[in-house]
């Protein structure tokens, strides 16, 4: 979130003008930010009513102190919370705090523009924040490209590349949307560039309001000239606290829709934080009537807005869905803040924001936002530091650090350029400045995603028994590990294009593997532990004769029971419908003579009245769910075949054989902690009619111990599934069970 994303800024030297009958009308300005720190008491904008033409102008033109504190308060939140510590598990509300405070600052600038001119400036406006926000940002995602290629591993790099050049066009919010990145998701290694998703709400934000306050502007102004300037200027306040409001309310609705059905989608999508930036729009726009509000109230307001915020800081949870109805809680905080220094600061908050270290910190906000979250990334992987809550102390020492290159960035990068005559008065030269930043940082991103890297990884290790035909050595150069370890992450099985349906799809594709023509047909059915064996099936379909028909879903277990979707928030009520969909299918298309399943065990599933459950509370609703599976099947007259499922890895494979090519023995995990007990899945449905039971583990792990590479094969792509490579690896042997089960399940549906 860009801290100073809206800037305060000045054009012309320090002067303060007091109105007369003892109000303060203060109207200030200033050049630069070297004159930030003298003189804020006399700068302040204390209006309250008076006669002056021009009152929103007097009011709202002043540097506002308690917002560069506001800045440096969010600031620290967030190095907190990005940092892991425990106590301020709702420091992702700062997002909506920038977010406000941009909608009131820029609304009030272009406001008054209009006020002044009777139009909006656009070229002058985008010149002004290419000026003042893109050359940082680019210089930050070059540096960020060159050191993500030497310190990420290899199998990153290209994820990385994509991000920062995404990023780098202010798009990163987009993307993941695309990638399905889920912010509070405590993954190994987020994206280095994964805060650069608030700078493309807020430029977006930025290419899209203006032209509403220009469409503001031109429909009245377009009549100035019958109507007279003065009763025009009269109309504009009320007329864009109107608008503002239409925006406020559609986004809103928007946004607690959009919540309980994609909450990601919510949390990233520029639309569904309008109404935040609208919101602070209609507190800049409202600053005349704001200051009639006696001092004491506003000071009091402010001290319960700043009680409100911290609250949500210290007892929100991520897994509350957000923004949503839960939004509320910071908006709601931050106007009552702004209000409380509308006028003066008073007695309020203010009096806290507008300490010499707050300003300072205030006005490196947005360069300090920039670095800390690269810095924290690459260095918790450069000093192998776990990205964990446990490890907080540790990890806090890296955003702090942070402060040296954002102080130099600020000083010698962001300061100059948006204070040097030639690129200031020029919008086209301001423009300029900002595209070759924006191609500085894309440089980056093409940087670590086109260099090449290649890995060699010693497969001359031990690698045990094998399970007899289970798994042969795959042709290729000697040494050379298959798939290559910039690969492993991609080798998925074809059934991941078209008919492995994301978590939104409910409708069954066609999706036929192995013999098309063939005379026996095998189901395959489950999520994707079910999905990691249709390589191996369709080499067994087409040598046996066998149409296979591929039924999967993300998260989708084939078991009946609705899973919990941590990152929506919700119960996973498409997995419902589908499931349903499927066996409607079966019954009425496909026919199978045999269904072969394989699910994991969600983490938690909803239990009949909607609550969430998982451990032992959610064991019954599991094991009823298989039970309820299987009979849903044989009832059809086709076999119920299940495959054990597969290990969950402790850490990630990829990586860890990335960073110990010479040795990848070092990155096997122990059996009994990694393979699923049987009992959560085989002993549950074990003696039932119509159901069989195969397991192949046993050509995955040996001796107790379950290897990250094999016979020169990796065997997982990620910490719970196989490559596809492995699984046509380990065809022959699951031939061995499969086949004869397969064969019998034919001849007792033939008629």
């Amino acid at each position: 979130m860009p801290l100073i994303a809206a800037p305060q800024e000045y054009t012309g030297t320090t002067r303060c003008n007091r109105g007369r009958q003892g109000a303060r009308l203060g109207t200030c300005t200033r050049l630069g930010w070297a004159e930030a720190a003298s003189d804020e008491r006399d700068c302040v904008a204390t209006a309250v009513a008076g006669n002056s033409v021009e009152p929103m102008v007097q009011v709202g033109h002043g540097f506002r102190p308690d917002i560069e504190g506001m800045r440096a308060l969010t600031l620290a939140i967030i190095i907190l919370y990005h940092a892991r510590a425990p106590f301020v598990s709702g420091g992702f509300i700062s997002v909506d705090v920038f977010f406000m405070l941009s909608g009131f600052l820029i609304t009030g600038l272009v406001v008054r523009e209009i006020r002044k001119t009777g139009r909006v400036a656009l070229g002058q406006f985008w010149g002004r924040r290419a000026r003042r926000l893109l050359p940082a940002a680019g210089l930050v995602l070059l540096v960020t490209g060159i050191a993500s290629f030497f310190i990420l591993p290899s199998v990153e790099h290209k994820d990385a590349g994509l991000d920062i050049s995404a990023a780098a066009v202010y798009v990163a919010n987009l993307l993941f949307i695309r990638t399905s990145t889920d912010y509070f998701a405590a993954t190994q290694i987020p994206s280095p560039v994964l805060h650069f998703w608030t700078l493309g709400v807020e430029e977006q934000f930025y290419l899209v309001w203006p032209l509403l306050l220009f469409a503001i502007a031109f429909f009245l102004y377009r009549r100035a000239t019958k109507r007279g300037r003065e009763h025009t200027n009269a109309l504009i306040i009320p007329v864009t606290l109107v608008v503002m409001g239409v925006v406020f309310v559609l986004s809103f609705i928007l946004n607690v829709w959009l919540t309980n059905v994609s909450e990601p989608v919510a949390f990233f999508l520029m639309p569904t934080r309008a109404w935040e930036f609208a919101a602070g729009a209609m507190v800049g726009v409202g600053v005349v009537q704001i200051a009639r509000i006696p001092q004491w109230l506003r000071s009091t307001m402010g001290w319960v807005g700043l009680a409100f915020l911290l609250w949500g800081v210290l007892f929100l949870k991520k897994t509350m869905p957000f923004p949503g109805w839960t939004a509320m809680i910071p908006v709601i905080a931050t106007v009552l803040m702004l209000i409380a220094g509308t006028g003066g600061i008073g007695w309020g908050p203010g009096v806290l924001f507008r300490l010499r270290p707050m300003q300072a910190m205030g006005r490196m906000s947005y360069s300090w936002y920039l670095w800390h979250w690269p810095v924290l990334i690459l260095g918790s992987v450069a000093l192998d530091i776990a990205w964990t809550s446990d490890n907080w102390l540790k990890l806090i020492w890296l955003p702090l650090l942070a402060f040296i290159p954002a102080y130099l960035a600020y000083r010698y990068v962001e300061t100059p350029l948006r204070m040097v005559p030639a690129i200031a008065k020029s919008t086209k030269v301001s423009l300029l400045v900002g595209l070759v930043a924006s191609l500085v940082g894309l440089v980056g991103g093409l940087f670590i995603y086109f260099m090449p890297v290649h890995v060699k990884v010693n497969v001359d290790i031990p690698q045990g028994q094998l399970v007899p035909g289970a798994i042969q050595p795959v042709p290729g150069p000697a040494g050379r590990l298959t798939p290559s370890i910039e690969q492993v992450r991609n080798d998925r099985p074809p059934s991941y294009g078209k008919c492995h349906l994301p978590v939104p799809e409910t409708d069954i594709p066609q999706c036929i593997f192995g013999d098309p023509n063939g005379s026996i047909t095998v189901a395959l059915w489950g999520d994707s532990h079910a999905g990691q064996w249709i390589s191996a099936l369709d080499l067994i379909g087409k040598e046996n004769g066998w149409k296979v028909v591929s039924y999967t879903k993300t998260g989708c277990p084939a078991p009946n029971v609705t899973p919990y979707l941590t990152s929506y928030k919700r119960g996973y009520t498409e997995c419902d419908i589908w499931r349903e969909n499927v066996l409607a299918d079966m019954r009425d298309s496909s026919k199978p003579d045999a269904v072969i399943v394989d699910s994991i065990k969600p983490p938690s599933v909803m239990d009949s009245n909607g609550q969430v459950v998982s451990g032992d509370l959610e064991t019954p609703l599991w094991d009823q769910g298989w039970r309820d599976a299987a009979t849903a099947v044989t009832s059809m007259g086709a076999r119920f075949i299940v495959i054990h499922d597969t290990p969950s890895l402790l850490t990630d494979p990829v990586l860890c054989v990335d960073r110990n090519a010479d040795n990848p023995a070092v990155c096997d995990e122990p059996a009994d902690q990694v393979v699923p007990p049987l009992s959560v899945d085989v002993d549950v449905v074990k003696g039932m009619p119509g159901v069989d039971t195969v397991d192949f583990n046993g050509g995955i792990c040996y001796v107790g111990t379950c290897p990250m590479v094999r016979a020169n094969l990796m065997v997982f792509r990620d910490q719970d599934h196989l490559t596809a490579t492995y699984a046509n690896a380990l065809a022959p042997g699951m031939s061995l069970s499969l086949v004869p089960i397969v064969v019998a399940a034919a001849e007792n549906t033939a008629p």
